[in-house]
């Protein structure tokens, strides 16, 4: 089957089980039960034919590089003798002429100096979970018992530190907490040596709200990254904190581009432990079994699933934009958020995201103070005119009465 799309890079769900029980947890948590079915862990066969059929998907279409993202669950579970089976193979498989990228993502609980050297040996990316101080971290992120898993993680981080090549590949993602106090956060990240950070939304869409957001046009998650932000542009710049630098460059007019902002189309594919092909895990927030649609690497090719609705939907999630965000001048930027966030059952995806409006004042707020910093003679070279929150609030009301008559 002939497609115009193609992968770069995949989720798989090694493990389908946690060690953690984080309440804000999409794959257990938030509505979907599809976990209860899934074997524990990925089997042999399905892992010798992903590689076999990703590897014939790259060299069709001339992909040079590939990008393996070891998720769960906590993918650790799988145990070191999967990972080292399932790096030899890729390698085996791929080399010379694709070169494949690994990264692991773990909440950093299991840690032992054998898995560091392990990673550090073979170049493996390392992207651990932390929300933030004790008080704000076991906040959500608790063992089954209701044990935080602070301590736990920051061992974990400690252990990272010292392997020097490790560290290098080692970055923190965290959940925002709008009741976190933006320098503690930011100054714990420099007491434990963190270099690289994000930031992300809990996931949440239209019949699912954000649990400190008090409407959709409240800026309770834009006000907060704001704060930090202001903190990181004068005082925490030796931190390369993701979210600021990439809105930063689209604001210089690159075009970069996430599965949660900015341009482009979201070349990704997540396999499951049972072999299912589907697309970005998070929208399981949508209802049970939402990100099911029949399709397995076991028995189709990776070509059948660029087709299937869901997957297309979130291929082309930045190019299909709802209704109301089709005129708005951050649609560039901003390309109406993540697409789990647009969800509602009334209206599908033709929504903006949950996010909306954060979004808005955060990007329009850094613009802002990123023009303000140009001398004049460059400002005018680089023509980035004004456009401020109330600008986009205006915008924003004549596309929403427009759509009404």
């Amino acid at each position: 089957m002939s497609t115009q799309f193609k992968c770069t890079s995949a989720v798989l769900k090694v493990a389908s089980l946690c060690n953690l029980n984080c309440s804000y947890c999409y794959m257990y948590n938030l509505g979907d039960e599809t976990y209860k079915s899934m074997p524990k862990y990925m089997s042999k066969e399905v892992v010798e034919t992903l590689i076999r059929k990703i590897g014939l998907h790259c060299r069709e279409n001339k992909i040079p590089e590939f990008t393996f993202v070891l998720h769960g669950g906590e993918p650790m579970l799988a145990g070191p003798a999967f990972f080292k089976h399932f790096v030899e193979s890729v390698e085996s498989a791929f080399l010379p002429d694709i070169i494949p990228f690994f990264n692991i993502q773990s909440n950093a609980t299991l840690l032992t100096p054998e898995w560091c050297e392990f990673l550090e040996a073979n170049h493996i990316a390392l992207s651990v979970s932390l929300d933030g101080y004790r008080e704000i971290n076991d906040q959500n992120r608790v063992y089954h018992n209701g044990k935080g898993s602070f301590e736990d993680v920051v061992k974990g981080i400690k252990l990272v530190n010292r392997y020097t090549d490790l560290k290098v590949n080692f970055g923190v993602l965290s959940v925002i907490n709008v009741e976190a106090d933006p320098r503690q956060s930011l100054e714990l990240l420099q007491e434990l040596d963190i270099i690289n950070i994000d930031y992300l939304f809990p996931n949440a869409n239209f019949d699912k709200p954000p649990y400190q957001k008090n409407s959709f046009h409240s800026t309770e998650y834009g006000d907060w990254l704001i704060a930090v932000f202001n903190l990181w542009y004068t005082e925490f710049q030796d931190l390369n904190i993701r979210f600021f630098t990439n809105i930063i460059s689209t604001v210089l007019g690159n075009n970069f581009s996430t599965d949660s902002y900015g341009e482009g189309l979201n070349e990704l594919i997540v396999i499951e432990t049972d072999g299912g092909i589907e697309a970005v895990d998070v929208l399981k927030i949508c209802g049970n079994g939402f990100t099911k649609e029949g399709l397995n690497i076991l028995t189709h090719e990776l070509e059948e699933a660029f087709e299937a609705p869901l997957i297309r939907e979130y291929i082309l999630s930045h190019e299909s934009l709802p209704d109301v965000c089709q005129k708005c001048s951050l649609d560039k930027m901003c390309a109406s958020g993540y697409l789990p966030h647009r969800y509602s059952k009334a209206k599908g995806f033709n929504n903006p995201s949950v996010y909306c409006h954060d979004l808005a004042k955060l990007i329009t707020h850094i613009r802002e103070t990123i023009i303000a910093d140009f001398p004049p003679a460059l400002r005018e070279e680089v023509k980035l005119d004004a456009y401020s929150y109330s600008d986009f609030l205006v915008e924003s009301k004549m596309a929403q009465d427009a759509i009404l008559h």
